[in-house]
């Protein structure tokens, strides 16, 4: 399923915004 992708991806988001 592409549900860890869609989680990786807004962790990454996150992270970046965060940064």
């Amino acid at each position: 399923m592409a549900l860890k992708l869609i989680i990786d991806l807004h962790s990454h988001l996150l992270v970046a915004g965060h940064a």
